[in-house]
């Protein structure tokens, strides 16, 4: 089974639990009192303590979201001409998203750590497939 198909079952899997985890709470009405809040109706998350986090349903954090496309885009590198077009485009631009929640530098930085670690694990670099490592964002290749 190759990292792709492993990657697109985990997050099958994860979706699959994460829907889980939203429909077994218990109501989606929460009573809300205080200024501001003259009848019962469904409070801002904010309002409520009773309201689950995403940590706690188990939605992954930007950073390792950014993680897991990194990865699937370095799969669909290793594949060369062999990668799905379509597929490429939406990784890219689900980098793209992430990118803006994870915020600059810090996902630079998670980026070459976890390029780095992609090689040792994989034996080939992350942005060209080969199996020398190429530190394209260091200041040598600028």
């Amino acid at each position: 089974m190759s990292y792709l198909e492993m990657a697109k079952r985990a997050a099958a899997s994860y979706a699959k639990n994460a829907e889980r985890k939203i429909s077994s709470l218990s109501s989606d009405k929460l009573e809300c009192t205080g200024p501001g809040y003259a009848e019962t109706r469904e409070c801002p998350p904010e309002a409520s303590p009773s309201r689950p986090s995403a940590a706690a349903l188990g939605v992954p954090s930007p950073e390792s979201s950014y993680r897991s496309a990194l990865r699937e885009w370095w799969a669909l590198t290793a594949q060369g001409a062999e990668a799905d077009v379509a597929e490429a485009q939406q990784v890219y631009q689900e980098i793209v998203r992430l990118l803006d929640e994870v915020g600059e530098p810090r996902a630079t930085e998670r980026r070459r750590t976890w390029a780095r670690e992609w090689f040792k694990e994989q034996g080939a670099c992350p942005f060209c497939g080969e199996p020398v490592y190429h530190d394209l964002e260091s200041p040598r290749h600028r």
